[in-house]
């Protein structure tokens, strides 16, 4: 069903699932955090000066423009001319309002203003003001007008360029563990003399350290080497819906930390990425031997695109948040890549490689929990479609009945764990979701009639959409994941549903529970890093 958007869409007017699937095709473009438009033919930058009032007054509502666009507009104002579009000259408008931000939206500065409120004004229909009489330019006394805030954060270590030789010494090392050099040069077939250069250049490079000989041979025992464990270390982060979750992983896949946090009230985008920060904070400070951070993987409720790297340009979750404002608010180094993924994919990949469907070629992992979304492999390779959408099954129609119009998101709907929590309480679910949850799962398993009867049929309709699943994939496994998906109850009832429908695949419980997005998140971050340290390898 298509949507008319209008020229300019605050994030509260719709629902963010609604708002993100709109940007990824093509009905909307984001123009800041929060604040979408319609006008997809045009240059975004023509559409933040043609509607510049509601775009300001979404972003900062009761701002008043001062400084010298003030001015301008004032002239214009008095002159009868309109303020919108914005005029060429302005390319930089100073705000005076209670919140102190700076927003780049594009071809156009806007920023908060340290001062009172100028007493002199006048009105804007977009809930905006001008200052009548221009004041002086908002600087603060000491800084340049133009300068942005910074967050200190240490600067990433750059990667060593190495040789083949090296490389191919340093991924023996990262596969196969501590060696001599006699070994690795019976293994590589390589010649003594050519094995000691490319260890000399990987010790130099800070990569690999000589361990104490093995005990035990007779003589002088040789040298064994080693992955250094000061090398560096991978980061994967789940940023997801009231949680996050962080694994830090060496470089030959180590298990260095983690850390897991819940808001059990589902609080803000600020709330949680402060949450976030605490957490890595608290990694960080017992890694400090351990190098630095390589490479960092976030896993997002949203889909990503194959070759997308984090922007905050793709829909509004996290807030919309772009990728300096995330770093910044982490307090990651700066230079350090960050990649991201949609979390089920990054579940699915964490299954096939060290869960219940590691070998397997040809999997899904659905997740059923607080919404609905699958990963998929085929072939053993993740699909991710033209734009980043594969496995969005909260896209399938919903309603699929002669007598009802399919609704939008519906699927997710009537799957997500709010329905399920008002089917049986007989009116909307409200509060903690997931302690509702965990509390109608608990009833299931002592019977209680009314919490079988809700949970069988949703049972039934999850088993449905695996088995739209299976039509279109034919997939060996099917995963089940998310605190309803991978309950004992629930899988049990699918394989039974299921049989009747599709009886050839086999259907699991995720093996790595609510670890799976980050687990994957973290095999992203060390895949890519092992990458970059020996491109003539892999």
């Amino acid at each position: 069903m298509r949507r008319d958007w209008a020229d300019v869409v605050l994030a509260g007017e719709a629902d963010p699932a609604v708002l993100s699937r709109a940007v990824r095709r093509g009905t909307l473009i984001r123009l800041a955090r929060g604040v979408y438009s319609g006008r997809t033919a045009q240059d975004p930058q023509d559409v933040v000066r043609a509607c510049w009032v509601r775009v300001v007054g979404g972003l900062l509502p009761g701002a008043t423009v001062v400084g010298p666009a003030a001015g301008t507009l004032a002239q214009r104002v008095a002159s009868g001319l309109p303020v919108e579009p914005l005029p060429a000259e302005i390319a930089e408008l100073d705000l005076r309002h209670d919140r102190r931000t700076t927003v780049q939206l594009p071809g156009l500065l806007v920023r908060s203003a340290p001062g009172p409120r100028p007493g002199r004004t006048f009105a804007l229909p977009g809930g905006i003001s001008v200052e009548r009489v221009a004041g002086d330019a908002a600087a603060t006394p000491g800084r340049p007008a133009d300068a942005r805030r910074a967050v200190p954060v240490r600067s990433a270590v750059a990667l060593p360029h190495l040789s083949a030789t090296a490389q191919v010494i340093g991924m023996q090392l990262v596969d196969g563990g501590p060696a001599t050099r006699p070994e690795l040069s019976a293994r590589l077939r390589l010649s003594k003399p050519t094995v000691s250069l490319a260890v000399a250049e990987l010790e130099r490079a800070g990569l690999v350290v000589p361990r104490a000989p093995r005990s035990g041979a007779a003589g002088r025992s040789p040298a064994v080497y080693a992955v250094s464990p000061a090398a560096g270390w991978t980061l994967g982060i789940d940023l997801g819906n009231g949680q996050v979750r962080l694994a830090a992983r060496g470089v030959s896949g180590e298990r260095l930390g983690e850390r897991h946090a819940t808001l059990r009230q589902a609080g803000s985008v600020e709330r949680l990425l402060e949450v976030a920060a605490e957490a890595l904070a608290g990694l960080r400070s017992g890694l400090a031997a351990a190098g630095p951070l390589r490479v960092v993987a976030v896993a997002l409720p949203k889909p990503v695109r194959a070759d997308h790297r984090l922007t905050g340009r793709e829909g509004p979750s996290l807030g919309g948040l772009a990728a300096e404002e995330v770093l910044a608010r982490l307090g990651l180094p700066a230079g350090v890549p960050v990649l991201a993924e949609n979390n089920v994919n990054c579940a699915v990949l964490a299954e096939t490689a060290q869960g219940v469907a590691a070998g397997r070629k040809d999997a899904v992992f659905l997740q059923v929990g607080e919404r609905i979304g699958a990963g998929v492999v085929v072939g053993g390779t993740l699909v991710h479609g033209a734009r980043g959408g594969a496995g969005e099954v909260a896209d399938l129609p919903f309603p699929w009945a002669p007598d009802r119009a399919p609704q939008e998101l519906g699927a997710e709907r009537h799957l997500g764990a709010a329905a399920l929590v008002a089917r049986v309480r007989g009116r909307p679910a409200s509060g903690d979701l997931r302690a509702q949850i965990d509390a109608l799962l608990a009833r299931a398993e002592t019977g209680d009639p009314a919490a079988v009867a809700a949970l069988r049929e949703h049972a039934r309709e999850v088993a449905r959409v695996v088995t739209a699943l299976v039509a279109v994939l034919d997939p060996e496994v099917v995963v089940l994941g998310g605190p309803v998906g991978e309950h004992p109850l629930v899988v049990r009832w699918v394989r039974s549903e299921l049989a009747g429908l599709s009886g050839h695949t086999e259907v699991l419980p995720s093996a790595l529970g609510g670890a799976a997005t980050v687990e994957g998140a973290a095999a992203l971050a060390r895949r890519h890093l092992v990458a970059e340290l020996f491109p003539a390898v892999r």
